[in-house]
C-alpha cells in the first residue's frame, strides 16, 4: 500500500461493493497508522512546540475541549484534513492517493502553503474564527481556486460581495459557509438554494428574510447582522439593537449567526481615535444585542488592518481581506509576494531618434532606440495613466519605462539601455515591483489594481 509516500486504493467509478469499499477503508487505516508515525517522528525531530502546537494552530486541527492530549487529538483531524480531497479524488478516478511528501514538508514558521492566512493567524488567538473575502474575483486572483485552497485550510468562512459569486463557488464544490455582504431582495432563490448566508442591514431587508422563510417553509437560518459605526455605507442603527431583537425572537425563520461592523480607518494611526470609539460602540452594541436574544452571537469588526493594529479585538472572529493577497493595509513589513503579473515580449524594433511612438504621437524617442513591444493593455487592466512614462516594468531585472500611450491589446516599453531578447519575460508587478507603488503612483489603492486585471489574463497557481 505504500510507495513513496503515496498510498493506492483502486476504487473503479460506479462501484459500491463491500470488497472495493473495504479495500479503500483498510488503506485509510494504514494511512491513519503512517500519520501518526509521522508526527511523532516530526516532533522528535523539530521538537514539540515548534511541530505540534503550530501545526495545530495553523492548519486548525487542535481540539479545544481535549487540550491534555494535542498529539492525539491533531493526529485525528490532520487526517481527516488529508483525506478531504483524496477521498473526492478517488471517488472520480477510482484511485485513493494521499501526497504526503508535499504536505509534509514543513520547515519552521511555515505550516501550510497560503501565507496570507498563516501570517495572520499567528496574531490570532487559536480559537479565533476567520472569515476570508473571496469577493471580486478573488481581488483579481481567481475566486475559486483560493476558495478551495481555503476549503482545505479549514477556514471557517469565505465572503463574496453577491448572490451569484456564490452560486459560482458552490458549483465548483465549495461547501463551506458563505457570507453574502451585499444581498438583493431579487437574490433570494439564489440564496436559499445554495445555502449563502446574507449580511442583513436593514428592517425592511430583515422582514422580507423572515416572510420568505416562512414561505419555504424554512426554520433558524442563518443571517448576519451588520452594525453601522461610522462607516455609513450599510447597517442598522446602534439605537435599532432593541427592535431587532424584537423582531428576531418574534419568529422562527431566521437567526442571528454573527453580528459585526467595518472600520473606516483603522490602515492609519491619523484616525485611531475615531477606530476606538468603533470599537466601543460595536463592543457594547454587540453585548446588548446578544442579551437581548439570550443567545450567543459570533462578533467580529476586524478586517485585515484591524489584525495588524488592533489584535485585542479579534472577538470570536476575524475578516481577512487585502492581507489575504499578500498586501499590507497598514504598511507592516512581514507578508510575503503572492502574485506576479506578467507578460512576455513579442518583438524588439530599432527605432531612429525623432520618431514618435504609439497612437497620438505623444512620446518621440531621442536618441536610436530599442522598442519593446509587450502583449497587455488596458483591456487587460494595465491602467492607461502609466502610458508616456507613468509607468514602467521589470526585465531581467531592470526598470524600463513604458512608452507612448498603451493601446487596448498591447503596450510598447524602451529596452535601450538593457539586453532584452524578443521572448524575455517582463514583470508588471510582483516581488520587484509591488503592486502598491502602481498604486501610488495612480493615487488609488492596491485592492483596484488587482481587481481590474481582466479576467481574459490567464491565471496560473503554484503550491509550495
Amino acid at each position: 500500500y505504500a510507495t513513496n509516500g503515496y498510498f493506492f486504493g483502486d476504487w473503479p467509478p460506479g462501484h459500491k461493493s463491500f470488497s472495493e469499499t473495504f479495500t479503500v477503508l483498510e488503506n485509510m487505516a494504514f494511512c491513519h497508522i503512517r500519520c501518526y508515525q509521522m508526527l511523532h517522528a516530526t516532533r522528535e525531530a523539530m521538537g514539540y512546540s515548534d511541530t505540534m502546537v503550530g501545526f495545530a494552530n495553523h492548519l486548525r486541527v487542535f481540539e479545544p475541549e481535549n487540550p491534555k492530549n494535542p498529539v492525539q487529538a491533531a493526529t485525528a483531524r490532520a487526517v481527516e484534513w488529508l483525506f478531504q480531497g483524496a477521498i473526492t479524488q478517488a471517488m472520480s478516478t477510482g484511485v485513493f492517493r494521499l501526497p504526503l511528501k508535499n504536505h509534509w514538508k514543513l520547515p519552521k514558521g511555515e505550516y501550510c502553503d497560503f501565507h496570507g492566512v498563516n501570517y495572520y493567524r499567528s496574531k490570532l488567538k487559536p480559537e479565533t474564527k476567520m472569515v476570508c473575502m473571496v469577493k471580486a474575483f478573488g481581488y483579481g486572483a481567481g475566486s475559486y481556486e483560493l476558495a478551495k485552497t481555503l476549503q482545505e485550510h479549514r477556514c471557517d468562512y469565505l465572503a463574496v460581495a453577491v448572490a451569484d459569486e456564490g452560486e459560482e463557488l458552490r458549483k465548483e464544490g465549495i461547501s463551506i459557509p458563505l457570507i453574502v455582504m451585499n444581498p438583493e431582495f431579487s437574490s433570494f432563490n439564489v440564496l436559499f438554494e445554495n445555502q449563502l448566508e446574507p449580511e442583513v442591514y436593514s428592517f425592511r431587508l430583515l422582514d422580507a428574510m423572515i416572510k420568505e422563510t416562512e414561505r419555504r417553509g424554512i426554520t433558524s437560518y442563518p443571517i448576519h447582522i451588520k452594525i453601522d459605526t461610522g462607516m455609513h455605507r450599510l447597517g442598522f442603527q446602534p439605537e435599532d439593537v432593541p427592535e431587532v431583537c424584537r423582531h428576531l425572537k418574534e419568529q422562527s425563520g431566521v437567526v442571528a449567526r454573527s453580528v459585526f461592523s467595518h472600520l473606516v480607518g483603522s490602515d492609519s494611526y491619523i484616525f485611531d481615535d475615531f477606530t476606538k470609539k468603533q470599537l466601543d460602540t460595536f463592543t457594547r452594541v454587540a453585548a446588548e444585542l446578544e442579551a437581548g436574544l439570550e443567545y450567543k452571537v459570533i462578533k467580529h469588526i476586524l478586517n485585515s488592518a484591524g489584525i495588524e493594529r488592533f489584535t485585542d479585538y479579534q472577538m470570536d472572529m476575524v475578516r481577512l481581506g487585502i492581507g489575504l493577497y499578500g498586501v499590507s493595509a497598514s504598511g507592516q513589513k512581514g507578508l510575503r509576494n503572492i502574485s506576479t503579473l506578467k507578460t512576455t515580449i513579442l518583438q524588439i524594433q530599432n527605432v531612429p531618434a525623432g520618431d514618435s511612438i504609439g497612437y497620438s504621437r505623444m512620446s518621440y524617442v531621442k536618441r536610436d532606440s530599442r522598442i519593446a513591444i509587450i502583449p497587455i493593455g488596458y483591456a487587460d487592466g494595465l491602467d492607461r495613466h502609466f502610458s508616456n512614462g507613468g509607468g514602467e516594468v521589470v526585465i531581467n531585472g531592470h526598470r524600463c519605462p513604458i512608452i507612448g500611450n498603451i493601446c487596448m491589446d498591447a503596450c510598447m516599453i524602451d529596452v535601450t539601455d538593457t539586453d532584452a531578447h524578443e521572448g524575455d519575460s517582463v514583470i508588471i508587478f510582483g516581488e520587484e515591483l509591488p503592486v502598491s507603488e502602481l498604486s501610488d503612483k495612480l493615487k488609488t489603492i492596491p485592492y483596484e489594481i488587482l481587481t481590474s486585471i481582466s479576467p481574459r489574463v490567464k491565471r496560473v497557481y503554484y503550491r509550495e
